[in-house]
């Protein structure tokens, strides 16, 4: 199993608190590579710099117990790195109910931790806006 897993804790602006879990699976790492270059700035003839971007499809399930009952919501996105690393992941899921859009960041620590928002039930009167702290749980060998 190549899953990693998340524990989860999420905060509203409203003082709620949950907690949940979040399953991630990359499907392709580094599928698609893009190169750029950055153009000049204010004028000035810089040199040419070039970027790599990796991307890769990932595909997984976010369950929030108090949101959405016992269930998983099924989630696909893409995560994008650089040779420096992974710098975000961006996941939601917009052909079930409810709809769901992630996206996250890598805290610079030493261990396996993320942080950014979710946004439940997307595009709704309902909807509510978290912010969350992933953990990641270490794989049994």
């Amino acid at each position: 199993m190549d899953d990693d897993i998340y524990t989860l804790f999420l905060t509203s602006g409203q003082g709620w608190s949950l907690v949940g879990s979040l399953r991630v699976r990359y499907l392709a790492e580094g599928a698609a590579r893009l190169g750029g270059v950055i153009p000049a700035v204010g004028g000035e003839q810089l040199q040419p710099a070039n970027l790599e971007l990796a991307v890769a499809a990932l595909e997984g399930s976010i369950a929030v117990p108090l949101l959405s009952g016992w269930r998983q919501v099924a989630l696909n996105g893409i995560g994008y790195g650089t040779t420096a690393g992974l710098f975000s992941i961006v996941l939601g899921n917009t052909s079930g109910q409810p709809a769901v859009a992630v996206q996250l960041f890598p805290l610079p620590t030493p261990t396996d931790e993320l942080a950014g928002s979710v946004v439940w039930d997307t595009g709704s009167f309902g909807e509510l806006v978290l912010s969350v702290l992933a953990t990641r749980l270490p794989r049994l060998a």
